[in-house]
């Protein structure tokens, strides 16, 4: 048997690209992380298991090789690796930390250290064709055309996932056992565009989840507090493509390096795209606009790059598969998905929250925090439904946020009330100081790049 070795298989694109390996009757292995609660195995069941009623035949077994990118060795056994080098052929590397900001390590520990890891398992074992899933913007804040055959340029970059993969990219280009290398460059990728269907809270659906919590506010005020223009357009790619156009190009015949951007050549309007939104989740409360203002940020640049990408090569390798457009039926699909299980049937079905954090006052609202309590967590909550309800004014919020108060000062001084169990108390605490750490680490983040 030979078989090519996939990481990344349990994450969103991951799942895509094994499903449609084992479609075309390809033979897979993947390294896989065991979970808290479930084996490298279980997960992979459980991945198959969700593309069940998508697919006409039921999806045979890969190779399960248990494994973990932040390990030296991978956690890869002798016996492992002597079979990964007798019978994988290739590798796709699409494992990856979707972090935006330096947090314990990542993004670097997975996309760069692990790509070095997976580099050395490909040398040990003698594999000389490695395919990775990078994103198209290695290119940073450039601006113009970018081509595809560019990577270093002296760009900047607007956050640690895009330098990571520059890195890690990097690392590839420069591996001289391999015999050629395929990178893929993706834009901003959104759920299954004949579905809707998305398993992930990343990218545009953080940014969706920050609108709905701002839905108080019209798109137009949003589009300002981004600081664009109505006419600012973003790059979306569904993943249903992006794993179709990587699946062909991997089996093409004589193939060189080459490097790939899977981009949009019509991308959509961002007013189109919170308009769109807006109405699917105007029933979500605000937030406080203090708390939104930085989280709203980090995703700034996504809706106001102004790079054109190349796709010379996409183009004349992949001419048969075109990108959807993003807008209309397909994205009323995307964003009714995203609506209806992430904000309505998601909301009903998750474990009760810990917490309820209810703000009095102009831009209030009531919101569930669980752990980790990082401001991108939030959700539009339900009081009752809390272990603890916490309650304060958003003059108060404002204080806490400027570290002028802690939580247990606030707590004393009778500014901030705390409701539950008294042996839940400390856990709410923790909660809260996650939260406002989380928001100003966000907002430092902000004005470093902006005095910079």
């Amino acid at each position: 048997m030979t078989c090519e070795l996939l990481t990344g298989a349990t994450g969103f694109l991951g799942s895509h690209l094994l499903r449609d390996a084992l479609v075309a009757g390809r033979d897979v292995a993947v390294l896989v992380r065991p979970g808290r609660h479930a084996s490298a195995q279980e997960r992979i069941e459980a991945v198959l298991d969700g593309f069940r009623d998508a697919t006409p035949a039921p999806l045979p077994m890969p190779t399960v090789i248990e494994g973990d990118l932040h390990r030296p060795d991978l956690g890869v056994d002798a016996a492992a690796r002597a079979w990964i080098a007798e019978h994988c052929h290739r590798v796709i590397h699409c494992a990856a930390s979707l972090d935006f900001r330096f947090r314990a390590g990542e993004p670097y520990l997975s996309n760069v250290d692990g790509t070095r890891y997976v580099l050395e398992l490909c040398r040990e074992t003698g594999i000389r064709d490695f395919h990775m899933v990078s994103t198209a913007y290695v290119c940073g804040n450039r601006a113009g055309v970018v081509r595809e055959d560019e990577l270093e340029c002296g760009q900047a970059f607007s956050n640690d996932y895009e330098r990571s993969k520059f890195l890690g990219e990097t690392l590839v280009r420069l591996s001289p056992f391999l015999d050629r290398w395929t990178v893929y460059r993706p834009s901003v990728i959104i759920g299954d565009s004949t579905t809707g269907f998305a398993a992930t809270k990343d990218g545009l659906y953080a940014l969706l989840s920050l609108a709905g919590l701002a839905a108080g506010s019209s798109p137009e005020s949003i589009l300002a507090r981004l600081g664009i223009s109505a006419a600012e357009r973003v790059n979306l790619v569904p993943v249903n493509w992006v794993s179709a156009v990587v699946t062909h190009l991997v089996d093409r015949p004589d193939r060189a390096s080459t490097t790939y951007h899977l981009t949009n050549p019509t991308p959509t309007m961002a007013s189109e795209l919170l308009r769109s939104a807006h109405q699917l989740i105007a029933e979500a409360p605000p937030v406080p606009s203090q708390a939104l203002d930085g989280l709203l940020d980090v995703y700034r640049p996504y809706l106001k790059h102004h790079s054109t990408f190349d796709t010379t090569n996409t183009e004349r390798d992949a001419a048969a598969l075109a990108c959807p457009r993003i807008e209309g039926e397909v994205l009323e699909r995307l964003l009714t998905f995203f609506a209806t299980r992430k904000l309505g049937s998601a909301r009903q079905e998750r474990a009760r929250p810990e917490m309820a954090l209810t703000i009095a006052g102009q831009g209030g609202g009531t919101f569930d925090l669980s752990a980790p309590a990082a401001a991108r967590d939030i959700a539009p909550g339900d009081a009752g439904a809390a272990r603890v309800q916490a309650h304060c004014s958003a003059s108060t919020l404002e204080r806490l946020l400027g570290a002028e108060l802690s939580v247990e000062q606030a707590v004393f001084a009778g500014v901030l009330a705390l409701e539950g169990e008294p042996s839940s108390m400390e856990r709410a605490t923790y909660l809260l100081e996650s939260f406002l750490a989380a928001t100003r680490e966000t907002a430092a983040a902000v004005s470093a790049r902006d005095a910079a």
